[in-house]
């Protein structure tokens, strides 16, 4: 169940947590602010290989990972002094990506953005639910995206099938205008090649109001845009609650009402193919097909009082600095498989319109995700007109 938070706070605690949680090294680049119409080019660069792209992301991204990687317990009594420790490693891990040779032009994207926290949370001894979250960012990518506008954790609760969305470094989210006010300078190619790294520590319990916490298996994925981080599982226990009384999304119903013939889509190494058709015209859908076969334990399978099993799947399609991003929580039909692997698998195939589905979207580029259980898949670019 998606719920979005509308937070209330004060400019001096607001400061007061930035100082205390927030570590930074970084050249002073002030990124924009608000909801800007850059042009694409902006975001991806021509001349650079998207394989050279995502390569380099994921060697930065298991730097991150390793620094983050700490015993449980110790997630628990973190101070200033540990972050750091912890940041001065981070800087050293990046030195090398600080200057650019004579006459090199900085690259467009350049970074990546990594978290951890406690495998194993007992409620009985601990009053928080303590999360470190690492980016590196180069100039380019700070002037691109913002960093805190853009990043947004998804929570799912692995036994319910419920996902939360959470920004942990804006306030009033969904509050956000759309001010007119021009981006600052594009920083130089000197400036735009120069890192920026950060390492902050957020406590989900107190932070993300709106879940109602339960013993179960949860899962976090943060995505920054078009950045997608790596996903970590923790388990809760003690909350003396093992059931979500809240009520549940009608996922069958959403998906029934709103269902399309799928496209023929080929699936990638990770079993995911995705499709997203922009309008031809205004009297057009838009039209999401998807095409998957998992491993049966990332699914979450879920049942009807009548007996009908779904799988869950959350859609979303997110617009650069936008408020909320389009959802979609849906239950699919499916069938088992068992693969070459003799590995345990679910299959589907559906569509549905997903205007018809959420609302109009406006027109612009847009960054989705595919949620399935523990399993977060994208980004896939999609502009719609």
């Amino acid at each position: 169940m998606i719920r979005n938070k509308l937070y209330k706070s004060v400019l001096p605690l607001l400061v007061k947590a930035c100082f205390m949680f927030c570590i930074t090294t970084s050249f002073t680049c002030n990124p924009h602010s608000g909801s800007l119409n850059r042009p694409d080019a902006e975001l991806t660069s021509k001349n650079v290989e998207k394989n050279k792209q995502k390569s380099n992301m994921k060697d930065s991204q298991l730097k991150i990972e390793e620094i983050l990687n700490l015993p449980d317990p110790i997630f628990f009594s973190l101070q200033t002094d540990s972050l750091m420790a912890m940041q001065s490693k981070l800087n050293t891990a990046f030195d090398d990506m600080d200057f650019l040779k004579p006459g090199e032009k900085a690259p467009v994207i350049s970074g990546a953005i990594g978290i951890n926290a406690p495998k194993v949370i007992d409620m009985r001894l601990f009053t928080k639910i303590p999360m470190l979250i690492g980016a590196v960012q180069s100039g380019e990518r700070q002037w691109a995206v913002q960093y805190d506008v853009n990043s947004c954790l998804f929570i799912t609760n692995l036994k319910t099938g419920n996902i939360y969305l959470h920004w942990p470094f804006y306030i009033d989210k969904l509050s956000l205008s759309n001010p007119s006010e021009p981006a600052d300078r594009r920083p130089s190619s000197e400036m735009a090649g120069v890192v920026s790294s950060s390492i902050r520590l957020v406590d989900l319990k107190k932070d993300v109001v709106d879940i109602n916490w339960i013993d179960a298996n949860y899962s976090v994925t943060m995505v920054n845009f078009d950045w997608k981080s790596n996903t970590v599982n923790f388990n809760i226990s003690g909350t003396g609650i093992s059931a979500d009384k809240e009520n549940e999304v009608d996922r069958l119903t959403l998906y029934n009402e709103n269902k399309q013939t799928p496209d023929q889509i080929e699936i990638d190494t990770t079993g995911i193919g995705f499709k997203i058709s922009p309008k031809k015209d205004e009297l057009s859908s838009v039209i999401c097909s998807v095409n998957l076969e998992i491993d049966e334990r990332n699914a979450i399978i879920k049942e009807t009082p009548e007996g009908e099993k779904y799988l869950c799947v959350n859609i979303f399609m997110i617009k650069l600095d936008g408020t909320s991003p389009v959802q979609c929580e849906l239950g699919v039909p499916f069938t088992m498989n068992t693969n070459n692997k003799n590995l345990r698998t679910v299959k589907s195939t559906f569509a549905l319109d997903i205007e018809k589905a959420s609302g109009k979207l406006i027109a612009g580029k847009y960054m989705s995700y595919l949620v399935i259980g523990s399993q977060v898949s994208g980004p896939f670019e999609t502009k719609i007109k």
